[in-house]
This record gives structure tokens, C-alpha cells and sequence, in this order.
């Protein structure tokens, strides 16, 4: 709750600095890849170097992390995850995880992404409800935004962030 709460104040806009973004995004995929694969999932990622955006690379990594953490605990063994990062247009870029699961229906996409909102009745899995809360505040934070779609099957999580012009 105190990070979504930094998140969604203003302060965090301002430890923003330009990074290329392949870099955090390589990096928990790296990091991620070994605890997923040990939960019988499959982990790719296409990540381009020179995807320019400004950014706090650690409150994206968190954000990252936690749809990859929730690909893990909420897609059965076999699920395959990929992580696709592309410059969408001049002004935009994209980030995508997207999983071969059970996905989430289109009446619960909204709902789950709001505080303490879980779809597991029973609380046979861990969490609390919070983590894509928190990617919705760091997405609104970098002025972007976040939304869950079908990926036929399965769920993915689209995270629209504004970029960098960079002469290349």
C-alpha cells in the first residue's frame, strides 16, 4: 500500500531520467526466467536495443515483475509467457505479457486491476489483491497506461508508455 500510495504522488515523476528501455526490461525477464521455468512455465522475450523513454527503470521493473509473478502463480504448468517490447509510434511505446493460460473475463479485466480485488474465492493463492494496482499506478504515473485483453487464450497485459524522441 505505501508503495502504491509513492507511486501515485508526485514525487516519483521526478527521479525520472531518460533510459533506454531494453535494459530493464531484459533484466527481469533475465531474472524472472529460472523461478518461472521451475513452475513449468516457458519465458521469451523480444526486447530492441534503443527504445528511448523516461522512466524509473526500478518502478518499472516492479511493475514487470509483478505480471510476471502473476503469470506464474495464476496459469497452470505448461503455460507459455512472452514479453514483447516495441516502439508503437513515434510518440509511444509498448510493452505486452502475454500468456497461454486461463485468462480473465472481459467482465473481470477492470474489476482485478482495482485494490484487494482477487478472482480466487478461496485465497488458495498467495497475494493480496494489490500487484496490478500497482502496475496501473506506475503506468499512470509515466503517463501512460495499462489495460488486460483476451490473447485467445489466455490474458495479456498492455502497457502504453510515451517515448523519448532520439535521433537514431
Amino acid at each position: 500500500m505505501l508503495r502504491i500510495a509513492e507511486v501515485e504522488g508526485t514525487a516519483v515523476a521526478r527521479k525520472f531520467q531518460e533510459i533506454d528501455l531494453s535494459q530493464p526490461v531484459t533484466t527481469i525477464c533475465e531474472m524472472s526466467a529460472p523461478s518461472l521455468e521451475d513452475g513449468g512455465h516457458t519465458l521469451g522475450w523480444t526486447v530492441p536495443d534503443g527504445i528511448a523513454i523516461q522512466s524509473d527503470p526500478e518502478l518499472l521493473m516492479q511493475a514487470l515483475g509483478n505480471l510476471l509473478d502473476n503469470a506464474l502463480i495464476h496459469t497452470p504448468t505448461g503455460t507459455r509467457i512472452d514479453v514483447l517490447l516495441e516502439r508503437q509510434t513515434d510518440r509511444s511505446v509498448r510493452i505486452c505479457v502475454a500468456d497461454t493460460g486461463p485468462g480473465i473475463t472481459e467482465g473481470d479485466r477492470e474489476r482485478v486491476v482495482r485494490r484487494f480485488v482477487t478472482l480466487d474465492p478461496g485465497r488458495s493463492r498467495p497475494g493480496h489483491g494489490l500487484g496490478l494496482n500497482l502496475v496501473a499506478a506506475v503506468m499512470k504515473a509515466h503517463g501512460g497506461w495499462f489495460r488486460l485483453a483476451d490473447n485467445a487464450p489466455g490474458l495479456i497485459a498492455i502497457l502504453i508508455l510515451p517515448a523519448t524522441l532520439v535521433d537514431t
